[in-house]
């Protein structure tokens, strides 16, 4: 069986998908089935993982919600990672379980768009609250968070593309596609520092804080037990 692949002709600075080449996707095995030593494993991990996920994630939430004691700041922020954990599991892990088995993208261009888009928001809204949880900000802050989670991940549903694929036997993909290589670029620039760097030095500020205020307190001990 040919890979399925896409064929990219690169003209300077565009980037162009070739459908001529997308009847690569036209394969000679209308019965083809997986075989079992591909199928279990891959079943057993992905099935584990939505599992576990679920059950982890809803009593964490279920916990804070019910208990009024267990309403403290810092748990409210395990409150919001859990839910963006929780909403990666529901939406991401059976769509990716799904497209292991199939050669083509069963769930329609509306779905290739929202999940990818709600992977984003999920990585991204997980970040910023741990971010925040560095900082010791209040409550309020989480509802911030996840709008600008949702605002942040919005340009993956431009990026992402619901593509028909093959002439014999008509398939879907669903892809990236920026159209020119240099959004894509962009792209990967914009994702970089939204989820790796502005974070990092925000919470590399908020720890080097915790460290000199803890090397003060500590100086602070020694000066006091010195002039006992």
């Amino acid at each position: 069986m040919e890979n399925s692949t896409l064929a990219f002709s690169v003209n300077e600075n565009t980037t162009e998908i070739s459908t001529q080449n997308v009847t690569e996707y036209d394969y000679d095995y209308p019965d083809f089935e997986q075989p079992l030593e591909e199928l279990i494993p891959v079943a057993i991990v992905y099935g584990t993982t939505l599992i576990l996920g679920i059950l982890g994630n809803f009593l964490v939430i279920f916990t804070v919600l019910r208990f009024q004691r267990m309403k403290t700041i810092t748990n409210t922020f395990l409150v919001s990672l859990a839910s963006a954990d929780l909403m990666l599991i529901l939406f991401c892990v059976p769509s990716k379980f799904a497209g292991f088995f199939s050669f083509t993208w069963n769930l329609g261009e509306f779905m290739c768009k929202a999940v990818h888009y709600i992977q984003n928001v999920s990585a991204i809204c997980s970040v910023y609250t741990m971010t925040a949880m560095s900082l010791e900000r209040a409550k309020r802050v989480i509802g911030v968070i996840w709008v600008a989670s949702a605002i942040l991940a919005s340009p993956i549903i431009v990026g992402r593309e619901h593509l028909m694929v093959g002439r014999k036997r008509i398939g879907y993909w669903c892809i990236k596609n920026w159209g020119h290589k240099a959004w894509s670029i962009v792209y990967e620039i914009y994702m970089l520092y939204v989820i790796l760097l502005i974070p990092l030095a925000f919470m590399s500020f908020a720890y080097i804080n915790i460290c000199m205020e803890l090397w003060n307190i500590t100086n602070t001990c020694q000066q006091m037990t010195q002039n006992k």
